[in-house]
């Protein structure tokens, strides 16, 4: 009898330890998304007010970081065009460090993004977009899908945020996907970067 109560307290301090193992996690996560999401409403807020390219200026010395992570959040949380940004960077960083940054960071949010829309599911998804975009996606790509990603990563039709999550959720392979964002992007970002200078050398 004293072994078999010893192992039944064993099993229960067990599970009250997994418990609060799981609840420390979820809080952990929970704190890390409210902070996340403060932080992104924030820049966005400021971005909004001041215009990216001021904020730049401002923060000469860390102009590059925070460049690289308005790339990045962009095409996962960040309602910004892609145009205003990688001009803004463009003009106060130069075309060739705003063409590479911008270009490594998006590139990696949208990967991101379309990892966690393939991981995570419509539930996920529900949480991050509406649901009209997404069908708005599924009626864009029905008939030809690699040839209208790549038309919808170049003309600003909708956000890269949508077109990661419907791709992710409608189950195009990641072997199409990937280069298809990588070539489009390189001719998004390369041509913006530049464009300040295009002018200028066509005025």
């Amino acid at each position: 009898m004293n072994i078999k109560a010893a192992e039944l307290f064993s099993d229960k301090i067990k599970a009250l330890f997994n418990l609060l193992r799981t609840v420390c996690i979820y809080c952990f996560f929970l704190i890390l998304a409210v902070l996340l999401i403060y932080w992104i409403s924030r820049l966005t807020a400021i971005t909004d007010a001041k215009g990216i390219e001021s904020i730049l200026r401002e923060h000469m010395s860390l102009a590059k970081l925070i460049y690289f992570f308005i790339c990045f959040a962009q095409p996962i949380v960040l309602p910004l065009p892609e145009m205003m940004t990688v001009v803004a960077g463009s003009a106060v960083l130069g075309p060739f460090s705003a063409f590479v940054l911008g270009y490594s960071g998006t590139v990696m949010g949208i990967l991101t993004m379309f990892v966690l829309s393939r991981v995570g599911g419509m539930k996920l998804v529900r949480r991050l977009v509406k649901e009209k975009q997404i069908e708005q996606y599924h009626r864009f790509v029905q008939r030809n899908e690699v040839l209208i990603v790549a038309l919808l990563f170049i003309i600003p039709i909708l956000p890269d945020e949508i077109i990661c999550v419907g791709a992710g959720i409608s189950g195009v392979k990641a072997r199409r996907f990937i280069p298809i964002a990588i070539l489009s992007k390189f001719a998004t970002n390369l041509s913006l970067a530049y464009s300040i200078n295009l002018t200028q050398f066509f005025s």
